[in-house]
C-alpha cells in the first residue's frame, strides 16, 4: 500500500491519523510518515491497512463472514 493509498483510505473512512492510529496500535505521528512516504508500516500494520481497505475490518473491529453451524 504507498502512502497515497494510506491518505486516501483514512479520508474515505472519515478517520483522523489520531483514530486510524489507535486503531492499528501505533501512534498518530507513526500514521503522518506513512502517508509522506518516510516510513513503511510494519508487516502487521499493512495487513490491517489490507483488510480495512478490502472490507474485512471496520474502524469498529473485525467483520466475520459466513454461515451459522
Amino acid at each position: 500500500m504507498t502512502p497515497c493509498e494510506i491518505a486516501a483510505l483514512r479520508a474515505k473512512m472519515q478517520l483522523s491519523q489520531t483514530a486510524l492510529a489507535a486503531l492499528l496500535g501505533v501512534n498518530y505521528h507513526t500514521v503522518g510518515l506513512w502517508e509522506k512516504g518516510i516510513q513503511t508500516p510494519r508487516p502487521i500494520s499493512m495487513r490491517m491497512l489490507e483488510a480495512l481497505a478490502a472490507g474485512q475490518m471496520t474502524p469498529y473491529g473485525w467483520v466475520f463472514q459466513g454461515g451459522e453451524k
